[in-house]
């Protein structure tokens, strides 16, 4: 293997923090965690083979951005630019949302299941990442519901979707992401559900059409999926649209702790001002490297190796440095400025937390979710690391759909 040059033994430290994109920061603090008491017993289970603040508008300075172009990104192989094929079954769409025009994968239900709640899947945010993260998981989606897979603000650059310029437009973290995924739902998702359901039951449709002010949107019902760090906007999402959101699926989430112990503002600004510096947008361009992207996928992300699809995927985005910005936002910990205890525990949908079984240093510090919550499962599969729908798609989607039948049952 390549030995690290001298620059990158330097940068260790923050490559480390800022490749890791499917896991929250994992911050090093003391701290006493205290928490109502349950008298609950937690629900798990083991499958076998079976000055800054995100919520402020965010505008870096002129000389900042100056600073990031004088970087350049690695040079990707010309064997590397060209797209993967797209399953056939899959579409890829667009919508619009604040003034951006963002995509979104599509993959319709299967024949028989048209009537079943479609799944609506949050991507993590991450060096190359965008909606193609569910590539391998819609593959195998073969008997459910229909799928919606958008690209967050600021994402998936490669295939379409508008960047996000905070020079022009600030954000608020993680809010404005909930809202594009709103908007998705809302205008898309649910009428395509009401409209499929019609079709299916004539006598249906004839009883809705012959009411007044009949509002079908809001019987319909959807599945919010999420990965990794991103686990916050399903949290949001279901918080914020009960009689839509009927469960929540999240996926190697962060800890219990990191999700309800927020990041003090110094470190914040602190964070986002390095991620900014010269320095930081030097470390952007050695992690955008074919060979910092599979060194560091293969050490925190995959229990194996990461295939040459994932390294396929990942390349086409780091061409466009407009796709740095939300990355910066997302590690600089801005998903973490604040705490989701009241949305956690006041959750009354069924929640579930998937995880692998090589992530064990974060298993037990997930236990959380179930003490405190009101209806939380854990399932840990017999593998898989930290991008369970990419490593074992299958055996995800099995998983999955076995959770939603039991559910609904």
């Amino acid at each position: 293997m390549m030995k690290p040059t001298a620059l990158s033994q330097l940068l260790l430290p923050f490559v480390v923090v800022v490749l890791v994109l499917a896991r929250s920061n994992n911050r090093t603090r003391a701290f006493q965690l205290t928490s109502r008491s349950s008298s609950r017993p937690k629900t798990t289970l083991s499958v076998s083979t079976t000055s800054l603040l995100p919520e402020e508008i965010y505008n870096p300075t002129q000389q900042q951005q100056q600073e990031e172009e004088k970087d350049g990104t690695g040079i990707i192989p010309a064997a590397m630019t060209t797209h993967p094929t797209i399953d056939s079954n899959i579409e890829l769409l667009s919508y619009e949302h604040d003034g951006y025009t963002l995509k979104y994968r599509y993959k319709p239900a299967a024949v028989g299941r048209e009537n079943e709640p479609p799944l609506l899947l949050v991507h993590p945010v991450g060096i190359g990442m965008s909606s193609w993260f569910w590539d391998a998981f819609l593959d195998e989606w073969e008997v459910g519901g229909a799928v919606y897979a958008p690209d967050l603000i600021g994402c998936g650059i490669d295939h379409g979707s508008d960047a996000w310029v905070p020079e022009k437009k600030g954000m608020f973290f993680p809010t404005s992401w909930v809202e594009g995924c709103e908007t998705l739902l809302n205008d898309i998702i649910l009428p395509q559900t009401a409209q499929g359901k019609k079709k299916n039951n004539p006598l249906l449709a004839s009883l809705l059409g012959g009411l007044p002010n009949s509002n079908n949107s809001q019987k319909q019902h959807v599945t919010v999926v999420t990965q990794g760090g991103l686990a916050p906007v399903g949290v949001m999402l279901a918080s914020r649209n009960p009689q839509t959101v009927s469960n929540l699926i999240m996926t190697s989430p962060p800890t219990w702790n990191d999700m309800t112990v927020p990041v003090q503002e110094k470190e914040l600004e602190k964070n986002y001002n390095f991620l900014k510096s010269p320095l930081g947008s030097a470390a952007f361009g050695a992690l955008e490297s074919e060979w910092a992207i599979r060194f560091f996928s293969n050490l925190f992300l995959f229990e194996g190796q990461a295939d040459s699809k994932w390294m396929q995927q990942c390349l086409l985005e780091c061409q466009y440095q407009e796709a740095r910005p939300p990355i910066q936002a997302f590690n600089a910990g801005l998903m973490q400025h604040r705490s989701y205890r009241d949305e956690l525990t006041s959750l009354e949908i069924p929640t579930t937390i998937l995880q692998g079984k090589g992530d064990a240093n974060r298993i037990p510090q997930r236990d959380e979710y179930a003490n405190q919550m009101k209806d939380c499962t854990i399932v840990t599969l017999p593998k898989g690391l930290n991008v369970l729908p990419w490593e074992c798609p299958d055996l995800f989607a099995k998983i999955l759909q076995q959770q939603r039948r039991a559910i609904t049952a």
